[in-house]
């Protein structure tokens, strides 16, 4: 019996993301999967008009970008996050624990926190409070915790 291919980290996540559209009943569509391929491949989070810049021209309207990353939030497929000057982020979820990151309020190069347990603090506080919110019957619960600052040329 020959052995399937390994999938590459990458096409599995992105199969995962497709699952979860189908579990929702939201259509695979061509430029579904390309924007959902297009945040899988983004090493940091995308606005909006650089993930319909990774696109080919003929993919999808800026629209059609707009409505599939609202619906892909509201599965819990990508995360917004935010620039200090209010520029909305979007980046995958499903890579595992999101960093949490500062972001340099002029160059807005980010710098994930990291090397202390400070992060897993961060996450633990957010998980309780959400799992709060849900016993008490609240849905579709989304929080966004950003830190600015002016980093030194040191920080990596």
């Amino acid at each position: 019996m020959i052995a399937p291919p390994k999938l590459a980290p990458q096409d599995a996540l992105l199969d995962r993301a497709i699952a979860r559209l189908k579990e929702s009943h939201f259509r695979v569509t061509a430029p579904r999967i390309a924007l959902l391929s297009a945040l899988h491949s983004a090493s940091e989070p995308l606005t909006i008009d650089q993930l319909r810049s990774a696109l080919d021209s003929d993919t999808c309207d800026l629209v059609t970008v707009y409505r599939c990353v609202e619906r892909f939030e509201q599965l819990g497929l990508v995360r917004r996050s935010f620039r200090h000057n209010g520029t909305q982020m979007f980046e995958t979820t499903l890579r595992g624990p999101l960093a949490y990151c500062v972001t340099d309020r002029a160059t807005n190069r980010r710098v994930a926190i990291s090397g202390t347990d400070l992060a897993d603090e961060v996450r633990r506080a957010v998980v309780k409070i959400e799992d709060t919110l849900k016993a008490q019957g609240f849905r579709q619960i989304a929080a966004v915790v950003e830190f600015f600052a002016d980093i030194p040329e040191s920080a990596s």
